[in-house]
């Protein structure tokens, strides 16, 4: 609404105050006018001012927080035993020996040659005992290493399509007049 207070020029307003004039306050649109009149031969009159509103910003941070989805990748791979790594005892050949009955043996090649069976009979004649041709395995160790394969291993990780940023953005904070300095919002 208008508030006015108004008087004659020598008269005193219902306000109590001395006043020459007219005075309106437009609250909508924050103007003031102000006008004079006096009930003399002549007139005066004061400029009407116009507020010019100036957008009023701040500078704000906008957080954005990174893109991301999950994907399963594979990371590797581990090894899976199909069978353990063994050794095997191998016969790689003989040990040829006589053993006499008194428990000394004496080791000869395979025939045994006719020194060695010379050899034999004289033993057992001096010794009184008696023989057997034997033989014993000789056993090498065969390594056999382990059967294996590779399967893959695979891990769920969170991939970037975007990392975070922060924004700086303007944000309007009302309005300023520049010729005056009132603000409104």
């Amino acid at each position: 609404g208008t508030k006015s207070s108004t008087s004659s020029s020598s008269g005193t307003s219902s306000s109590g105050s001395t006043s020459s004039g007219s005075s309106s306050v437009n609250k909508s649109s924050g103007s003031t006018s102000s006008s004079n009149s006096s009930s003399g031969s002549g007139s005066s009159s004061q400029p009407t001012h116009t507020h010019n509103w100036v957008a009023q910003y701040a500078t704000k941070t906008v957080h954005h927080d990174a893109v991301t989805h999950e994907e399963t990748v594979q990371t590797g791979t581990t090894t899976v035993v199909d069978q353990e790594a063994w050794d095997e005892q191998v016969i790689s050949g003989w040990n040829y020996y006589t053993l006499f009955s008194d428990g000394t043996k004496y080791y000869t090649s395979n025939p045994i040659t006719d020194a060695e069976m010379d050899y034999v009979e004289e033993y057992c004649i001096k010794n009184d005992c008696s023989y057997s041709v034997m033989q014993d395995a000789i056993y090498t160790t065969v390594h056999h290493e382990a059967v294996t394969h590779e399967e893959p291993v695979y891990e769920t990780k969170t991939i970037v399509d975007q990392p975070a940023y922060d924004e700086q953005v303007q944000q309007l904070t009302g309005y300023k007049c520049s010729s005056c300095g009132a603000t409104k919002n």
